[in-house]
């Protein structure tokens, strides 16, 4: 008797992703840049009325979906393996990867639950102890100014809270930096160059300078310059135990209350 044959579908049979270069993807009728700190080849999956894109080999399992017309984020970015791991996303078949757990960041949370939420997403840190003293730092500059903040994703809509991912080093124009914000301003920087939308802060920081880098950066999320004065937490290089001066404690303090003053920019999570 002649055996039925298999029915076996070979991986490369299976494979609908397309492939993106040099960190760019069009969604909707324009190009973006899902990733801050990634510049190498995307992946992307179309499911429907939306577009999946993580990074290909190389990259970490993050994954961004956007909707194909507008070109919108539809959700917060999620993990679709371990953090850690940099051999990027295959997408397989037609299903986009499902979301996994991030074990070894504690609940955390602090300030008003009424004000603008942060949510601290530790992608990258240094253990439990090094999380907790970067949040307090943290929280110690940013709830004055009616912030709360949370190590939690806010069961909320996109848009409703700001991200603050802690990660790898960055690199942007070039060169490392330790930090990137929405709203960020720097000198001579060109008027097409990109700006995220989220804010991204290196993790290979001393815990409690990571903490103030986070402060930092939120305040250009709501549209503060860098000052000069030293010790203050805008100082273009800020360092350890910065304070806020006072009129920029006071646009944060409005931002936060004020729905109207929220950082458009910062829509995005």
């Amino acid at each position: 008797m002649t055996p039925a044959p298999l029915n076996v579908l070979r991986l490369e049979d299976r494979l609908t992703q397309a492939v993106w270069y040099g960190g760019l993807v069009w969604a909707g009728t324009r190009a973006v840049t899902p990733f801050a700190d990634w510049s190498g080849e995307l992946v992307s999956l179309d499911a429907g009325q939306l577009r999946y894109v993580a990074p290909g080999p190389g990259g970490g399992p993050r994954v961004a979906v956007f909707d194909l017309d507008t070109g919108e984020r539809t959700r917060p970015d999620y993990f679709a393996g371990d953090p850690a791991s940099r051999a990027g996303i295959v997408f397989v078949g037609t299903d986009p990867p499902a979301p996994v757990f991030v074990p070894g960041v504690p609940h955390l949370t602090a300030g008003n639950p009424t004000g603008y939420r942060v949510y601290l997403d530790f992608e990258v840190n240094d253990g439990q102890a090094w999380v907790r003293t970067a949040f307090a730092e943290a929280a110690r500059l940013l709830v004055p100014a009616g912030l709360f903040l949370t190590t939690s994703r806010p069961d909320a809509p996109a848009g409703d809270y700001g991200t603050v991912v802690v990660g790898a080093p960055l690199t942007f124009d070039g060169g490392t930096t330790v930090g990137l914000a929405p709203g960020t301003r720097w000198d001579n920087a060109p008027a097409d160059r990109f700006e995220p939308r989220a804010v991204y802060v290196a993790a290979h920081l001393p815990a409690r300078l990571a903490g103030a880098v986070v402060a930092h950066e939120v305040g250009h999320a709501f549209g503060l310059m860098h000052r000069p004065d030293a010790g203050n937490v805008m100082q273009p290089a800020v360092g350890l135990d910065p304070e806020w001066h006072p009129d920029d404690l006071a646009v944060l303090r409005a931002g936060a209350v004020d729905a109207a003053a929220k950082v458009a920019r910062w829509r995005i999570t």
